[in-house]
């Protein structure tokens, strides 16, 4: 199941959600922490009603009790399907969507906004993140396409992008959206990422391990 956040606009976004829509053996949706009014608004201008109408799953903040960092959007999701999150890839482009799909148990790559100001995504978890122009990839650059993401056999989404863009989880040098290179490397172990009683990731920083809960 190929599950992705409201930054449809993000280079090569749509063009993936396309070619899950054509596979009759791959699930998609849209999952956003945004009320369903401007969310609604936002996704039927960009990606249109005729696309909308093909998903499997279209989610709102307004559809859970608990938004994104909580897993609950995408754990919900995943039940809609009835999927483990092992089958999983989340797309996303902030650090609070990334712990909400670390949450979930679900892999995610990451093709941030030019406004984040996330120094290392995959510090954090990412198993792959993208050039803040580049995105997924279009056209003649294409990147992240669905046949790499969920190759035919395979137990478990695969994050080698190939062409330069990527390597197995046995992984060489240059890291997950390091940009060194041009290349995307596996990513490198997690060092900032504590999952609560409560399913939801936190930072560190962030978290009394005796309360499990978050500290300020």
């Amino acid at each position: 199941m190929l599950l992705t956040s409201c930054f449809v606009n993000r280079p090569g976004v749509l063009r993936l959600i396309d070619e899950a829509i054509a596979a009759p053996d791959i699930a998609v949706g849209i999952c956003s922490a945004a009320t369903k009014a401007g969310f609604l608004k936002v996704v039927n201008s960009i990606v249109g009603p005729e696309r909308l109408a093909r998903l499997d799953v279209i989610m709102a903040g307004d559809d859970v009790t608990r938004k994104k960092p909580d897993p609950l959007i995408y754990n919900l999701a995943r039940e809609k399907v009835n999927l483990p999150s092992s089958k999983c890839v989340v797309i996303e482009d902030s650090l609070v969507g990334l712990r909400a799909a670390m949450g979930a148990d679900m892999p995610c790559v990451i093709t941030p906004c030019p406004s984040s100001d996330v120094p290392d995504f995959k510090a954090h978890g990412a198993k792959a993140v993208m050039d803040v122009n580049v995105g997924l990839g279009d056209g003649s650059n294409e990147i992240v396409t669905l046949a790499k993401l969920f190759p035919p056999g395979a137990e478990a989404p695969n994050f080698d992008f190939g062409g330069g863009y990527g390597s197995s989880s046995s992984g060489s040098s240059g890291g997950a959206g390091s940009y060194s290179s041009g290349g995307y490397g596996a990513a490198a172990p997690v060092t900032r990422v504590t999952k609560g009683a409560d399913g939801v990731v936190y930072d560190p920083d962030q978290f009394d391990a005796d309360a499990n809960r978050r500290s300020r």
